[in-house]
């Protein structure tokens, strides 16, 4: 699913680059489903891309999300 957000010019300039923010708004939906246990570990991974177990773990940590 393709999901479009419409970011006034001015303010997406401030939040990042076109290239970062999808990447990023991402991210943050898919750390706050996890946190309110809607996404298990598992779909977090297959959601976000990675390849292993170890990098999940890793972006976790960053987040703060045990």
């Amino acid at each position: 699913m393709d999901v479009v957000i419409h970011i006034p010019d001015d303010l997406a300039t401030r939040l990042g680059t076109a290239r970062d923010l999808p990447r990023r708004a991402l991210e943050a939906l898919a750390v706050e489903e996890f946190r309110l246990g809607r996404l298990t570990q598992a779909e977090l991974r297959r959601l976000l891309g990675f390849a292993t177990r170890q990098a999940l773990d890793a972006f976790l940590k960053a987040h703060s999300v045990c």
